[in-house]
């Protein structure tokens, strides 16, 4: 709960920053986000920790393969920086930049799928 209270309040301060300096300086602005952006990842870095743990522990109690989880982490970081990319492409008011980003990530993302995709087909025709 800390670590979510210490989130929201960088966040709402650099918000209120940014948007003081957005007036006479946009560079300046964008870069108190992006610092921003990098502090509040780097301290929700632990509950990544935890979750990637938990999906570890869950794939063993399951039997499942770990090569089979690679493309699930994969995809959801891409699906993070993704997000990340576009929501700041917007704040900036490019939005056909933002729709370039969030296209270009899905089919990235889709191309770490094939191996389980494959695994699956494989598990079904030998039913």
């Amino acid at each position: 709960m800390d670590t979510l209270v210490k989130i929201l309040a960088i966040a709402l301060v650099s918000l209120f920053l940014a948007l003081a300096v957005d007036k006479h300086n946009t560079t300046a602005a964008l870069a108190v986000i992006i610092a921003a952006a990098a502090t509040v990842l780097g301290l929700a870095f632990g509950a990544v920790n935890i979750v990637l743990k938990f999906m570890r522990d869950l794939s063993q109690y399951a039997s499942i393969a770990p090569e089979l989880m690679v493309p699930l982490y994969k995809t959801t970081g891409i699906a993070i920086v993704t997000r990340l990319a576009a929501d700041l492409c917007k704040d900036k008011g490019s939005s056909a930049l933002s729709a370039c980003v969030e296209l270009s990530g899905c089919a990235i993302a889709l191309t770490f799928t094939f191996p389980v995709l494959m695994s699956v087909i494989k598990l079904i025709s030998s039913i």
